[in-house]
């Protein structure tokens, strides 16, 4: 009778020779991972992670056995296939056990590849994606949380337990956290979702209306690259923005940007009607994939300027924030721009404060009457008046 751990390794070098062939035309493929150094070293581990992976997909249901074994780390007995957990709760289970298990800190991309190979990540959390789901459910986690978060970064990119960093077995190098710097909304952001013009154009009503249909569907046919970064991109490039839209009872909230924020002569310290950032390659995560994460990217930039970080706020914005409608406001005298306007109901009983620099004379603008002054709003803001008018008088 064969081997099954010989038939697993002969499968994995299959895989990795047809990897590495798909490496000719993907040199670059840990830009999409966000995790490894550019080279053909980091090429190869890139390319041997999926491998493994995949090898473990290809033998799980034939050789249940073989990835179930004990294989000298106790601590991730037990993790049962059948445990009663939602798929965002599974990622953080599965990079509890597998970090308590290691003892060090960990990237996404490893823990995943130790789940695997200890035969631990259930059937419902497998996709292309999911190092940037193990990721971004972290991330978030640690936003939300903070130092009651149960993990921290210990370094860019590394996770780890803190209820592990006081363990003298723990590498020293693990043991603190980062301070991560609050993210500048005038620094570039890199790998930033782009659409060429021509196809833009084309799909964009005379209104400037692109449908949600066609914003979906071109999403899934995979008919966009990423920029260089939400400020170096080639001519004809149309970055997408989520654009978050707070309503209230016919109101709108709005603020003017300091130059802490905006940098654009038409844009500076003019009355803005959005909180707004970049949708960039790392958004997209196997549970944002229809818009490739437009809410989510819009979700963390409202909660990073209004400091909507507790429990209750956040579960607000989780539940109240929607896509409607995607805009493309041709001639604002900037690069073109395709908005995805993200509407947040915001809840009576949340009252918006911010304390950044950044955001200046934040207010309620009542919309059930016609604006006077539309030269005082931004480019955008002007545009998507209407727009927040209506959503506004729905709220």
């Amino acid at each position: 009778m064969a081997d099954f751990g010989d038939i697993a390794a002969v499968r994995l070098r299959r895989v990795e020779r047809r990897l590495l062939l798909e490496a000719d035309v993907q040199r670059s493929f840990d830009r999409h991972l966000g995790t490894l150094e550019a080279g053909p070293a980091a090429d190869w581990q890139v390319l041997t992670d999926r491998a493994s992976i995949t090898v473990f997909q290809i033998t799980r249901a034939t050789t249940p056995t073989l990835f179930n074994e004990p294989t000298g780390v106790s601590h991730l007995a037990g993790f049962a296939e059948s445990d009663a957990l939602n798929p965002m709760d599974t990622y953080l289970a599965l990079a509890e056990r597998v970090l308590s298990a290691q003892k060090r800190a960990l990237s996404a991309l490893e823990i995943l590849r130790i789940a695997y190979r200890e035969g631990l990540a259930p059937d419902h959390i497998q996709g292309r994606t999911q190092h940037k789901t193990l990721q971004a459910r972290l991330s978030e986690d640690i936003l939300r949380y903070r130092d009651s978060s149960k993990f921290y970064r210990p370094a860019p990119g590394k996770f780890f337990l803190h209820a592990l960093k006081d363990d003298p077995s723990v590498p020293e190098a693990d043991r603190s956290p980062i301070v991560a710097r609050r993210r500048k909304r005038d620094l570039p952001r890199h790998h930033a979702l782009a659409f060429r013009k021509p196809l833009i154009a084309k799909e964009a009503s005379k209104t400037g209306e692109v449908t949600m249909d066609s914003f979906v569907n071109l999403i899934e046919r995979g008919c966009y690259h990423y920029a260089s970064s939400s400020r170096l991109r080639r001519s004809d490039d149309i970055l997408v923005w989520s654009f978050v839209v707070v309503v209230k009872a016919g109101c709108v909230l709005s603020y003017r940007s300091g130059p802490y924020r905006e940098q654009r002569d038409s844009f500076m310290s003019k009355r803005v009607i959005g909180f707004y950032s970049p949708v960039v390659e790392t958004d997209m995560t196997l549970f944002d994939q229809a818009d490739h994460g437009v809410v989510w990217s819009g979700m963390k930039a409202l909660a990073s300027d209004l400091d909507l970080y507790d429990d209750l706020a956040w579960r607000a914005l989780n539940a109240n924030s929607k896509l409607q409608t995607v805009i493309y406001p041709k001639g604002d005298g900037e690069c073109d721009d395709l908005l995805a306007v993200v509407s947040f109901s915001c809840p009576d009983w949340l009252e918006p404060t911010s304390s950044r620099l950044a955001i200046n004379d934040l207010k309620w603008i009542d919309l059930s009457t016609p604006i006077n002054h539309t030269e005082d709003f931004d480019p955008w803001s002007q545009t998507l008046l209407p727009v927040a008018r209506r959503l506004a008088l729905e709220a």
